[in-house]
């Protein structure tokens, strides 16, 4: 993405083993471009789902990313 443009990589000057991403302009409007295609995407990831397995589909997916971070 760096390559592409859609992002800047900087190295910290105090520790070179810290690198920071910033979004550029050009990443800034393609993410305005494809929200839409995202939100699309979404409803139709949870199109018949009722409420309450969307609920639970939630609560599980974010033990996943919890387990991810601690592990």
């Amino acid at each position: 993405m760096v390559k592409k443009d859609y992002l800047t990589r900087e190295t910290d000057e105090l520790d070179k083993r810290k690198t920071k991403l910033e979004i550029t302009e050009k990443g800034r409007k393609t993410i305005v471009l494809l929200t839409p295609v995202f939100k699309l995407n979404r409803k139709t990831a949870i199109d018949g789902l009722s409420p309450y397995e969307i609920q639970l589909l939630d609560k599980i997916l974010n033990k996943i990313i919890l387990n991810c971070k601690t592990s």
